[in-house]
């Protein structure tokens, strides 16, 4: 009986056949490494924090700063920390630690006379927020914004 390629008794197109099938083999296996890395790590969501209004409001004329988180992922919207902060006089004075609601509203309070001229800038710092847990975690990302 004559060798063929059939047989795989030592002839070139069958090392091919098995040199391409082990070449699948490992591009299969590197492909599902990395999906299951990549989901392993979570979804990450960017999120910026904007002030639209601020200013002396009420019978006290509190300070009161207001804006709002943006999101692309409703799920980053609701309970984020926002660090309000002043410059005057070239000293950063804090303002108030806010939480937004869960359509990403927030309003930072302070006591009266703090927005003047003297008020060159005003920072917003958006914490980092993780939402669930275990390897499918959304993680929010934060922000930073000065206002001035």
């Amino acid at each position: 009986m004559k060798p063929t390629a059939r047989t795989g008794t030592g002839s070139e197109p069958a090392r091919r056949r098995g040199l391409r099938a082990v070449g699948a083999i490992l591009a299969t296996a590197l492909t599902l490494g990395l999906l299951l890395a990549a989901a392993a790590e979570g979804a990450r969501a960017p999120s910026n924090v904007l002030a639209f209004t601020g200013g002396e409001f009420g019978p006290d004329h509190e300070t009161v700063v207001i804006g709002v988180v943006r999101s692309p992922n409703r799920r980053c919207l609701s309970g984020r920390r926002i660090e309000v902060t002043l410059t005057k006089d070239g000293e950063r004075i804090p303002l108030d630690v806010a939480r937004s609601g869960s359509n990403g509203g927030w309003q930072a309070r302070g006591p009266s006379g703090l927005l003047g001229p003297g008020v060159t800038a005003i920072h917003l710092e958006l914490e980092k927020r993780r939402v669930g847990s275990g390897p499918g975690a959304l993680r929010c990302r934060g922000d930073r914004e000065t206002l001035s």
